[in-house]
């Protein structure tokens, strides 16, 4: 298909299947094993990744091992023999290598070792090399030790949960595997701004639970102590209470799997939709030069976007099906009470009555459209600036400024950010020729800055729904109006105490009912009908939150067009460090202001106006 992508690849069942979100786990551990407790050591590893199978059944598991020696390896072999024996098991090895291949086999002795190093790396899924650390050039001794330990605090930032085959020793040499444990627990002498991500001094910092596998070693010195293996769970503070602590990771990881759920269970949508998703973002034909890395975050970005799309139409539908019902029932219940006392009218009253009540317990407890519309869109956000910082080797990840100072069930979103964009982190613009990273920046200023200045813009003038609660508002003013003289025209004939008793024959002959029509009663119910249909139309419009949205228009129309001008300026001159500057505060401007709105419509709940 000339101008396009190769189609089959996008449209197949499988890429669909890929773009679910992982559950990472890493590994550190000791190089030097004692052979005679490698079965106990490989049957409480393979225990836990059996209990993270077993119970999330449509979430991908993904190891990351660097495959040194030891525990790295036992680790990895382990997990490679689960993925071969259960076939519908999504399993990957993702191996971040702490120097060069080259230059890490070094560190092996033997050649058998090298050719075990090289095996697993043929199974496994990813293979990369962490940048080398700037202050410490590779030729140095105590070079090596700082590739080690950044290796180390990479799989602790990028893994949900860590295993730990170790003997509780705390050594504090860099990059060993009691340091890589604190790294996990308490962020403890882990970089501050380790790949790029500064955060504030009062931000929640990124933990998580240590599975640790009593393991001794070659060189322990451990007296009469029963060593045999056995598994004990650590978790940060202040989740001192395991059960308290299980229950909030298991939490994350069930949000996770639902997620991943929604993809299965959706994914002939995603498919349908995913090349008009991603053509938002990019064109056919820049898709085709991407990197596989970044095409790999925006297959999951059209996931997200997708499900977004779909669950807020759902959500959408909920609030106008309530909205009416309560019309509907609230109506029912006047022309009974003020107009025409018939069974009929108070059996339609009660029926719409628990039609509205089953609705929105169904949908609100059941469903939870709103929340993950809502989830669902900040986790394309997310991945949407991940993928223009990543685009242009910004190292910054998109999950250090977002949601932030969120814990507990928002925790899954900056997380599966984190997690969807792994292998991305060390994509540098500097491995690029001048030609192409100004076709880079010149594609952000167009597809990013420019589009999302137009698309305020068009939002600010030519609103659907702003332009509809506009009408509204007249509507309802006029009808406030009408009110009014309905209210006056009430005090008039109260005040001249004017019989007002009007007898309608046809209803005086039915059988059905025994009651004449009175005026008062018709004004009465005119007044019950006209405030109710005010409350309708204004409580449809507050909870859609379009005056608000409206605000938020406004200020970020203002915000991309001076970014725009910006930027035009900066590429022009080819100024790429002013570049990079303005573009990681355009992403962070974006994430707060998301973040905000994402926090807000959170805390609107349907409701049936009654």
């Amino acid at each position: 298909m000339k101008g396009g992508w190769k189609l089959n690849r996008l449209h197949d069942t499988y890429r669909v299947q890929e773009t679910k979100i992982p559950i990472v786990i890493g590994i550190t551990g000791h190089r030097d094993l004692l052979e005679e407790y490698r079965e106990d050591l490989e049957r409480q590893v393979e225990n836990i990744f059996i209990n993270f199978i077993s119970q999330y059944l449509n979430t991908p598991i993904y190891l990351l091992s660097p495959l040194a020696e030891g525990a790295d390896r036992l680790v990895a072999k382990v997990f490679l023999k689960l993925c071969e024996e259960n076939k519908d098991f999504e399993g990957r090895l993702v191996v971040p290598l702490p120097m060069d291949r080259e230059e890490y086999m070094k560190d092996f002795a033997s050649q058998i070792s090298k050719d075990e190093f090289n095996d697993l790396i043929s199974r496994s899924d990813d293979v990369f090399s962490l940048p080398a650390v700037e202050k410490n050039p590779l030729d140095e001794q105590k070079s090596r030790i700082y590739q080690y330990e950044q290796v180390g605090e990479y799989i602790a930032r990028k893994s949900h949960v860590l295993i730990a085959l170790w003997d509780g020793e705390k050594s504090q040499n860099l990059g060993g595997t009691y340091k890589v444990v604190q790294y996990k627990l308490t962020s403890q002498g882990m970089s501050r701004t380790y790949m790029g991500g500064q955060r504030g001094v009062l931000d929640s910092v990124d933990t998580g639970p240590v599975y640790h596998v009593f393991t001794p070693r070659q060189r322990g010195n451990y007296g009469n102590r029963d060593l045999t293996p056995f598994l004990l769970k650590k978790y940060p503070e202040p989740q001192e209470n395991s059960d308290e602590a299980d229950e909030i990771y298991n939490s994350i990881f069930n949000k996770m799997n639902i997620y991943n759920n929604d993809i299965i269970n959706n994914k002939e949508e995603i498919d349908k939709n995913m090349k008009t998703s991603i053509k938002y973002v990019i064109s056919d034909r820049e898709f085709i030069s991407l990197d596989e890395r970044l095409k790999d975050i925006l297959y999951r970005y059209s996931s997200a976007d997708t499900l977004a799309l779909y669950y807020q139409k759902k959500h959408r539908r909920h609030i106008r099906s309530m909205f009416m019902l309560g019309f509907f029932t609230v109506a029912s219940f006047l022309i009974y009470d003020e107009i025409w006392r018939h069974y009929l009218w108070l059996m339609a009253y009660l029926l719409l009555l628990c039609v509205a009540a089953g609705l929105y317990f169904y949908n609100e407890n059941n469903r939870q459209y709103q929340i993950r519309y809502l989830d669902y869109r900040a986790l394309a956000e997310g991945l949407r600036v991940e993928f223009f910082w990543k685009l242009v080797g910004i190292q910054d990840e998109a999950a250090d400024y977002y949601l932030r100072r969120q814990k507990g069930e928002l925790e899954w979103i900056r997380n599966a950010v984190r997690m969807s964009t792994s292998t991305c982190s060390f994509m540098k613009n500097s491995n690029l020729s001048i030609e192409q990273r100004k076709k880079n920046y010149q594609l952000i200023y167009e597809r990013w800055i420019k589009d999302q200045e137009s698309f305020f813009s068009k939002k600010v003038t030519n609103d659907r729904d702003f332009i509809r609660m506009r009408i509204d508002e007249k509507i309802v003013k006029l009808l406030f109006t009408l009110n009014i003289v309905i209210i006056c025209g009430i005090f008039v004939f109260a005040f001249l105490r004017t019989p007002l008793d009007i007898d309608i024959e046809i209803i005086k002959n039915m059988p059905i009912s025994n009651r004449s029509l009175n005026l008062d009663n018709i004004v009465m119910f005119s007044s019950g009908f006209l405030l109710m249909l005010m409350s309708v139309l204004q409580g449809y419009h507050l909870k859609k939150g379009v005056a608000q949205n409206f605000r938020r228009y406004q200020k970020m129309k203002d915000f991309y067009l001076a970014a725009s001008k910006k930027i035009f300026t900066l590429v022009a001159n080819d100024d790429f460090e002013a570049l990079d500057e303005v573009i990681l505060e355009v992403g962070k401007e974006a994430l707060g202001e998301n973040a905000e709105w994402f926090l807000i419509q959170r805390e609107q709940r349907p409701e049936i106006i009654m």
